[in-house]
């Protein structure tokens, strides 16, 4: 996810933040101690820093789990240590990968939905809950969609007390109340659109996207080498893009190939659409 976003060869630090990075992802206080020795500001490369894990774990076949670790967290911390990312919010699904990527993560609701939906209960009682519950989650999704139309500083304070009252209920059934507080937990994440109405709900336009490569691959398997592959890759990255943006797929490849370049680039048009601002007052 960092090599995405910073579109670049990721770099390492380890210093006392990534140690703190380091205690959020739970590696243990033994672990951190050992790591004392190697923390400094330098910036280091991937040879650089697998060069001191070697040093830190010599048996390449035990503490995998710890290396990864300090790995991700050296690497946010360098990514964080060169300033602001890209974007300020992220809507996405609960995925550890994804958080403390941006100042602002926001969750998926559909995602949220599902969880409600995996639910499968013995008795009719329990299912009757569930049912009840997934009526009022959606329509409470429905309110925040006409939040995002008309936002108000009094709409906003409603339907954060709503939040609460929804999933704070108890109805009985133990594991849909422990759903309902997992919920809750994450409310900071799902109400994200009261701080910034421009936002989605969910991220469901991307997950759509990455099905499409899923789908041509159950079509035509595999490319007979790496080229066809960076071929079949490029098109189909370059004819997805020009449909969110509308642009008219044809005559976009016509302007590159003839090098007439009477249009803009996909890039320039996807920074263009994406300047938006976000104002957390």
């Amino acid at each position: 996810m960092l090599e995405i976003i910073s579109q670049q060869a990721l770099s390492f630090v380890l210093n006392a933040q990534t140690l703190e990075l380091l205690n959020d992802m739970g590696l243990s206080g033994k672990q951190q101690q050992r790591l004392q020795p190697f923390l400094s500001d330098e910036i280091l490369a991937r040879d650089a820093i697998d060069k001191k894990l070697s040093e830190l774990f010599p048996d390449t076949d035990k503490q995998k789990t710890n290396r990864q670790r300090i790995l991700e967290a050296a690497a946010l911390r360098a990514f964080h240590q060169h300033g602001s990312p890209p974007f300020p919010v992220l809507i996405c699904d609960d995925a550890p990968q994804f958080k403390k990527l941006t100042e602002h993560l926001g969750l998926c609701w559909i995602h949220e939905g599902r969880h409600y939906k995996k639910l499968k209960p013995l008795l009719l009682l329990h299912r009757q809950y569930i049912e009840l519950v997934l009526g009022q989650l959606w329509d409470y999704y429905h309110e925040l969609l006409a939040y995002k139309q008309a936002p108000s500083p009094a709409e906003s304070e409603r339907l954060s007390a709503k939040f609460d009252t929804l999933f704070s209920q108890k109805t009985g059934y133990s594991t849909l109340d422990d759903r309902l507080a997992l919920t809750l937990s994450k409310k900071k994440a799902l109400l994200l659109v009261l701080q910034f109405p421009q936002i989605p709900l969910h991220n469901n336009p991307a997950e759509l996207g990455a099905r499409e490569q899923t789908r041509r691959r159950d079509i035509s398997l595999q490319n007979k080498n790496d080229k066809g592959t960076q071929a079949k890759d490029t098109m189909m990255t370059v004819t997805a893009t020009a449909r969110k943006l509308e642009v008219n797929l044809f005559d976009y490849i016509y302007d590159k190939l003839s090098k007439t370049f009477k249009l803009p680039s996909l890039a320039s048009m996807i920074q263009q659409k994406s300047q938006c601002h976000f104002d957390s007052s």
